[in-house]
């Protein structure tokens, strides 16, 4: 007699191994339902009779959670990007700075409203707010701290998430913006401004830290005379000069490390929920590589740009750089893996992003997993690096009830791997299927997406 229940659902995966985020080890042998936009039983296989219209075979197989790439910027590239990083397996991203959009709040509901093979715009960024000269078109400019209730009152009303500051800002307008955004309620996030101590930002209530800016500069106990040799060069230099010279110091500092200023800090960090994001592994990996001499479109993912961006960066990737930037990038690069170690170590949490955007050769969905595979040069584990395209930016953005694992109840943002990426976090690369929103879209269909964002970037 069969005593098994029965189950109706829109979707199973039978026999799939589904990756515990959180614990970071596989449950094997495991059917999930997913009716509607959720999963609704996840069980050992044969627990129940499930009844479902498409039944996928996930033998041998591995499940997660659909990746979130918490530091992008589309602008006006939707119809090339979004479907870019659906079929990557991206299907959650922040925006850092659309200056394409007047309204940001209103763009992030129109995309998140209409149909179509997209990821969730979980969080849009304000305009940046930084001092003159500004670097980046559409920047707001605040040079005086009474202008910071203005802005920030406006960046609210329309509709921004949190407020973007960056590099520039002098310390009385940093700590102006800090104080309306905490009257206002609206975090801010983004750099950390060249004058500002990493603990002062953290006091301040900085959300997160792109780019690990300044960490290691600040792990170092001269930090403050560094600090003000920045300031004294501010102004005088052209921004490449100037970038040049902040890496050199920046370079200097790593000797200096303090380990108990990393614990410190570490531990201010955990406590103030001020979180750190990446967004460079890739960036500084293409810059201490240079030259490529022999590059195709196809190494970097430039097949799925736009003809005119993919030969300004592909001569862009040809052309080498001054040794002794090149040696301080590298320097840099290793200093800000060894971070990664720090915040594995004492458990604070941090947040993939690539940075991915038409203003740069980073192609999204690709980056992501470069970010990762970059990242995976530390010494941490592939588990904590999961966690960090996950479950972190779910806590972060504070939908932990919808996002970040494979539970039941959640959204049915999935990915189906080939590979298992505890043990290779290249794995996340092995695409069998995604599914967004409780829709399986198999590897056949991805394909074909990727072919018609090839065809539309123009590019044979």
């Amino acid at each position: 007699m069969d005593c098994k229940s029965s189950l109706n659902a829109d979707l199973v995966i039978s026999n799939i191994n589904v990756i515990d985020i959180k614990k970071g080890t596989v449950i094997g042998d495991q059917c999930v339902a997913i009716k509607g936009d959720r999963i609704i039983r996840i069980a050992p296989q044969g627990a129940y009779r499930f009844q479902a219209q498409t039944i996928v075979d996930g033998s041998n197989k591995y499940l997660i959670p659909g990746l979130w790439d918490m530091h992008v910027h589309i602008r006006e590239y939707e119809s090339i990007f979004f479907p870019l990083l659906i079929t990557h397996g991206v299907t959650g991203i922040r925006d850092m700075f659309n200056p394409t959009v007047e309204d940001p709040g209103e763009w992030k509901s129109r995309v998140n409203s209409t149909n179509g093979y997209k990821p969730k715009l979980l969080q849009v960024a304000s305009d940046i707010v930084d001092a003159p000269p500004i670097r980046w078109p559409g920047s707001i400019v605040i040079e005086h701290p009474d202008s910071a209730q203005v802005v920030v009152e406006k960046m609210k009303d329309k509709g921004a998430d949190f407020i973007k500051i960056y590099d520039k800002l002098s310390e009385p307008v940093f700590r102006s913006i800090a104080r309306e955004c905490d009257r206002q309620k609206i975090p801010f996030a983004g750099h950390i401004p060249d004058h500002i101590s990493l603990e002062d930002a953290i006091m301040a209530g900085q959300k997160s830290i792109e780019h690990l800016d300044d960490i290691s500069l600040n792990l170092s106990p001269k930090s403050s005379s560094h600090r003000k040799r920045l300031k004294e060069a501010s102004g005088k230099l052209s921004f490449n000069a100037y970038r040049a010279f902040k890496q050199q110091i920046t370079v200097q500092s790593l000797s200096e490390r303090d380990e108990l200023l990393v614990e410190k800090l570490m531990g201010l960090m955990k406590k103030n929920s001020c979180w750190p994001g990446t967004a460079i592994f890739t960036i500084f990996d293409q810059l201490s590589n240079r030259p490529y001499p022999d590059m195709r479109n196809k190494d970097f993912g430039l097949n799925y740009y736009p003809d005119s961006l993919a030969v300004a960066y592909r001569e862009s990737l040809q052309r080498p750089l001054p040794s002794a930037i090149q040696s301080n990038i590298r320097k840099l690069l290793l200093a800000k893996l060894k971070l990664l170690e720090d915040f594995e170590r004492f458990d604070v949490p941090f947040l993939v992003g690539s940075d991915a955007s038409p203003a740069r050769a980073i192609v999204p969905g690709i980056s992501l997993h470069r970010e990762l595979e970059i990242m995976s040069r530390a010494n941490i584990s592939n588990a904590t690096l999961l966690k960090s395209a996950t479950l972190y930016p779910a806590l972060f953005v504070g939908n932990e009830r919808d996002y970040g694992t494979v539970s039941e109840n959640k959204i049915a943002d999935l990915v189906i791997l080939s590979g298992n990426p505890l043990e290779d976090i290249s794995n996340t690369q092995k695409i069998e299927a995604v599914i967004l929103n409780g829709e399986h879209i198999t590897r056949e269909e991805l394909q074909k997406m990727l072919k018609e964002v090839e065809s539309k970037a123009g590019i044979k």
